[in-house]
């Protein structure tokens, strides 16, 4: 069965959205069956810890050329510029994919609320499912294996980037949960509310605190903005940069890290656990 999407065009004011959407006018239109936004940045809802989320549709012939490589490369530095603690790039998803669609890689109930950057009029995207038997549990399973992991290894995290890559893991968990086991998706902002009540009050805490930090979010650089951008990405430096001269965590939020969020990250995870095994799936 095909379904089809409505991508309705971008008509927000978001700077960083105009300044792609002139990019891709301008130099890179013949690349892209479609340019998207999606989650806050879409929704018109940015505060300062928003990341940028944007899908790339183009053929797959078309992914392996210098053109491409230097719109993914002016395109990182504007969203560098918009986020310089951005933690993830760009979807890219061939437009041949859509005919056997994986609906795990970007749950479609996301692109109903996403825009078009290009076209500018918008576009309708028709969408075929992947026949063959889908793993619903994985992505929740491996997001937890990741969270507990981190939690393990370092806690508290170092550093404002490391934290916001780990805090924007654990207010995905709700959505991936409640995919997990009703076996399909949902748009992130929405899975607060619709899974909160098959938590306990002690482990759902944990999604509160951060979602305190996020909607509380601030920092500064201690070295040159530019010095952290120009080589947090490049090969070699990711780490050690990352690790050591990225902002340091401020004293509010690190009381909030130090308030029990380590015991009600850990209550989460065991819940979550125990709501995706076999027994306790919808299905």
């Amino acid at each position: 069965m095909v379904s089809r999407i409505d991508i309705a065009p971008y008509e927000g004011n978001n700077t960083l959205v105009k300044r792609l959407r002139n990019l891709v006018s301008e130099k890179y239109s013949h690349l892209f069956v479609a340019v998207i936004v999606h989650g806050s940045v879409a929704t018109d809802e940015v505060i300062s810890y928003s990341d940028f989320d944007g899908l790339l549709i183009l053929r797959k012939s078309l992914m392996a050329t210098s053109n491409f490589k230097k719109f993914k490369l002016e395109s990182s530095k504007l969203i560098e510029e918009f986020d310089p603690l951005q933690h993830h790039g760009w979807f890219v998803i061939p437009v041949e994919d859509f005919d056997n669609y994986d609906p795990r890689i970007l749950p479609v109930d996301v692109l109903e609320y996403a825009k078009a950057v290009y076209p500018k009029e918008g576009l309708g995207l028709d969408i075929q499912l992947m026949q063959s038997p889908i793993d619903w549990h994985q992505p929740a399973a491996n997001i937890l294996r990741s969270v507990e992991g981190k939690m393990k290894r370092h806690y508290p995290p170092k550093g404002m980037f490391n934290l916001k890559s780990w805090l924007s893991e654990v207010m995905l968990i709700p959505a991936l949960i409640y995919q997990a086991r009703e076996e399909k998706g949902i748009f992130k902002k929405q899975s607060f509310s619709v899974m909160k009540n098959l938590y306990s009050p002690e482990a759902w805490r944990a999604i509160e605190i951060a979602s305190n930090i996020r909607v509380h979010w601030h920092y500064k650089f201690w070295v040159p903005r530019k010095i952290f951008t120009s080589l947090k990405n490049k090969k070699g430096f990711k780490k050690p940069v990352r690790n050591h001269l990225a902002p340091t965590i401020p004293a509010p939020i690190q009381l909030e890290l130090q308030g029990g969020f380590k015991q009600a990250l850990g209550k989460l995870i065991e819940e979550s656990k125990i709501l995706i095994s076999p027994k306790n799936r919808s299905s």
